[in-house]
C-alpha cells in the first residue's frame, strides 16, 4: 500500500474490500483498487481474472469467425443451387454467381470482413433472384436441416421424402405432380422454413432436367 494514500474504504465482500485511494506515484490522481483479505483471496481473486480474460478472448474470436461461417453458408447454398438446378439458372446468371462465390472466397481466404460484406450482399442479392421454381425448392430443401436443429426428425425426414419426390416429378417433366406436392408439403415446410414458400406460379414451363 505504500504507492497508495486510503481515503476511505468503498465496500467489503469474501474476497476483500474496495477502497478509494490516491495514487502517489500518478500526481495523488484518486482511484479504486480492490485489496484481497487473504493470499487465497487474492489467488482466487487473480484466477477469476484470468477466466474472464480467455472468455474475453474466445468472445472476441467467435465474432470474428461468425461473419466467415455466414459467408461459407451462402457460397455452400448458391453451389448447391447450381449443381442441381443450373438447368433452369439463366447462363449469365450462373456466371455472375459464380464469379461472386470465387470473389467472396477469396475475401474469406484474406480475412477481409468488410471487403467479405460487400461481396456478400452481391452474391445474396443474385440468389435471391433465381427462377421463382428454385428458389422453392431450396426452401424446401433447407427446411430439413431446420426440422433437423429443431429436433423434430420426423418432419426432417417427411419433407426430405417430399423434396426428393418433388425432384423426381420434375425430372420427368411431371409438373402436375411437382405442383400436386408441393402443395401437400407447403405446411409443414412453412413450420420450419425462414421464409414461406410461394405459390408456384408457372412452375410448369419450368423443366429441370
Amino acid at each position: 500500500m505504500e504507492r497508495f494514500k486510503e481515503i476511505r474504504e468503498l465496500g467489503r465482500g469474501g474476497f476483500g474490500k474496495t477502497l478509494l485511494v490516491e495514487d502517489l506515484a500518478e500526481n495523488n490522481n484518486r482511484v479504486v483498487i480492490k485489496v484481497p483479505l487473504s493470499e487465497e483471496a487474492e489467488a482466487a481473486l487473480l484466477d477469476d481474472v484470468i477466466h474472464l480474460a480467455h472468455l474475453q478472448a474466445s468472445v472476441d474470436k467467435t465474432e470474428q469467425t461468425l461473419w466467415k461461417k455466414r459467408a461459407l453458408n451462402l457460397i455452400n447454398y448458391s453451389q448447391y443451387a447450381l449443381n442441381e438446378f443450373g438447368s433452369v439458372i439463366d447462363a449469365q446468371q450462373t456466371a455472375r454467381v459464380r464469379r461472386y462465390v470465387d470473389e467472396l472466397q477469396i475475401e474469406i481466404d484474406n480475412g477481409d470482413e468488410a471487403a467479405a460484406a460487400e461481396k456478400y450482399i452481391q452474391l445474396d442479392k443474385e440468389t435471391d433472384a433465381f427462377p421463382a421454381a428454385v428458389v422453392t425448392m431450396l426452401r424446401i430443401n433447407s427446411a430439413v436441416f431446420l426440422a433437423q436443429q429443431a429436433g423434430n426428425l420426423g418432419a426432417a425426414d417427411r419433407i426430405r421424402a417430399g423434396y426428393n419426390e418433388i425432384v423426381g416429378a420434375f425430372k420427368r417433366q411431371d409438373y402436375t405432380a411437382v405442383n400436386v406436392k408441393i402443395q401437400e408439403i407447403v405446411p409443414l415446410v412453412n413450420q420450419f422454413a425462414n421464409v414461406p414458400v410461394p405459390d408456384p406460379i408457372s412452375i410448369d414451363v419450368v423443366p429441370i432436367k
